[in-house]
């Protein structure tokens, strides 16, 4: 093994192989750059350094739960809000504060869902 590295030592150093040598490696570099730079222009890669991961990204399915569960929670504070101005108004029975505490169970279970 030693034998062969010594042998492509003096075969390099002999009088034009570094010009040689230097060429050859300086094309190469030249080739591989430019081969890079074509590769990143027409195939361009999906994952980029400068990209940010998309640690949040949710399927079609959990945003239509979220916005169902948006929409539950909407009406539930507009029902708990009517019932404000009823009691406001002070017309309120005892349906209607079995519905409240219904009602303000139902938020906090929807608040907290995750």
């Amino acid at each position: 093994m030693k034998e062969r590295i010594d042998s492509l030592l003096s075969w390099a150093n002999e009088q034009n192989r570094p010009k040689k040598i230097l060429i050859y490696f300086l094309v190469f570099l030249v080739l591989s750059g430019i081969f890079a730079v074509v590769r990143e222009i027409y195939f361009p890669p999906k994952v980029t350094l400068t990209s940010i991961p998309n640690f949040y990204a949710q399927s079609d399915k959990e945003k239509e739960k979220f916005h169902l569960k948006e929409a539950r929670l909407e009406k539930v504070m507009k029902e708990l809000h009517s019932f404000q101005e009823k009691e406001k108004m002070k017309s309120l029975t005892k349906n209607d504060s079995m519905r409240i505490e219904y009602l303000y169970n139902e938020y906090k279970k929807l608040k907290n869902e995750p």
